[in-house]
């Protein structure tokens, strides 16, 4: 989790220097929405992911310990107990 106060957009690119395999944001729309982004490495985004649907997505991901690629499923490939942490789940 970035917690810093800079910019997203500098947030987005530390994250891709740091080689993050994809980023979860949750931008203004996105908490109006009660939804989430998931922004890839390679700059592939897909927005509007309701929470409860992200967190189905990434538990499964985990369970599967499924390699990360920027298609239209998400894949594990980060620290679990950091991505459930940022949506208030779990790892299983």
């Amino acid at each position: 989790i970035d917690a810093s106060d800079d910019r997203m957009q500098k947030k987005v690119r530390n994250a891709q220097l740091q080689k993050i395999p994809y980023m979860i944001i949750a931008g203004e729309e996105d908490q109006q929405a009660g939804a989430v982004s998931f922004r890839y490495r390679d700059g592939r985004q897909r927005n509007g992911i309701p929470i409860a649907g992200a967190i189905s997505e990434i538990e499964s991901a985990i369970q599967e310990r499924r390699p990360v690629y920027s298609g239209g499923n998400l894949r594990w490939g980060g620290d679990a107990r950091c991505m459930a942490a940022a949506l208030g789940t779990s790892p299983s």
